[in-house]
């Protein structure tokens, strides 16, 4: 799957929360990246997570505008 075939997959879905699983082809990642990263220092991600536990959930409208070049989190 290409990085516009995930974002356009997304896009079709009506689910509030993705996974690192469902973003990292968007990014052009491993899952395990953004796992990673979530747990370290979730603000240097650019995007909103939620960290609960060792699971990650990363809210789909926002990284939607994230990812197609518009909101993204300010530091």
């Amino acid at each position: 799957m290409t990085q516009a075939e995930a974002l356009a997959a997304l896009a079709r879905s009506d689910k509030a929360m993705i996974t690192p699983t469902e973003a990292a082809p968007v990014l052009g990642c491993r899952p395990y990246y953004i796992n990673l990263q979530a747990r370290e220092d979730a603000s240097a991600l650019g995007f909103p997570v939620c960290v609960i536990g060792h699971r990650v959930r990363i809210p789909r409208a926002p990284f939607l505008a994230w990812a197609t070049g518009g909101q993204t989190r300010e530091a």
